[in-house]
């Protein structure tokens, strides 16, 4: 690997600095993929159209509480992060569940000593949250650390939020979205309009280029698994809304 990474990028078939998307940026970029959940297919749509992407935040959370024997140490007496977990999760669900713009999901959960006849010291868990509005995440982030800190002071134990890293969404192109639409109709295709809950490339090629995508349906809403499966006629219907869309926008 050592000796291939010095040969000249022209040896190795790349287009290098000349080439470049950032210096040569395309002037429209579409992408076809599949829903990659259950909304097209639950409601009887045969195409769906991303209005853009939603933005992703990403925290790491601690309840930091007192380990100790499970069969001496008295209930009431107890400082157990796993519980004060179990509430925070519920809260997170519940508030989640009022919102519909914003996905909740604790993914991750680690408890400390994980021994099954210890009281836990400490509970660490990642949290995740998605939305297509900014402002949206910044009052998840307000709600979870006020009932991180009401829960610490119920339960007796400590809690810690940090931000792990966060992925701007973005908005794609009035005018595809508008051509894409405009070819649906044309087709006579039902469709919907609507936001990826998941990232793709055309999240970083809106960074240079007018940009849309074409949803097909998920047959369940399953994804990343053997499972993931859709119907032919949906593909099918991505290719004419493709490339018709791109007859149109190679017009302009």
């Amino acid at each position: 690997m050592g000796l291939a990474l010095e040969r000249p990028w022209r040896d190795l078939g790349l287009k290098g600095i000349e080439g470049n998307l950032v210096n040569r940026p395309p002037k429209y970029y579409l992408e076809l993929h599949i829903e990659q959940g259950p909304e097209l297919d639950s409601e009887g749509y045969q195409i769906g159209i991303p209005l853009g992407i939603v933005s992703i935040r990403n925290w790491e959370c601690m309840f930091r509480g007192e380990s100790n024997h499970a069969g001496t140490t008295p209930m009431e007496a107890r400082r157990d992060p796993l519980i004060a977990f179990s509430k925070l999760a519920q809260r997170v669900r519940e508030y989640a569940l009022r919102r519909k713009l914003v996905r909740a999901t604790i993914g991750r959960v680690d408890v400390y000593p994980g021994i099954h006849n210890v009281i836990p010291g400490e509970t660490r868990f990642s949290l995740e949250a998605r939305s297509p509005e900014d402002r949206y995440l910044e009052d998840f982030e307000g709600f979870v650390m006020r009932q991180g800190d009401a829960i610490a002071d119920e339960e007796g134990v400590e809690f810690e939020l940090r931000e792990a890293f966060t992925l701007g969404g973005v908005r794609f192109d009035g005018d595809v979205i508008s051509v894409i639409e405009e070819v649906c109709k044309s087709l006579g295709l039902r469709y919907k309009k609507m936001w990826s809950w998941a990232g793709h490339d055309a999240q970083h090629m809106a960074r240079i280029s007018k940009t849309g995508m074409i949803f097909v349906p998920s047959v369940g809403g399953k994804s990343h698994s053997r499972d993931e499966y859709t119907r032919d006629e949906d593909m099918i219907n991505g290719l004419r809304v493709l490339l018709e869309t791109v007859l149109r926008l190679d017009k302009k």
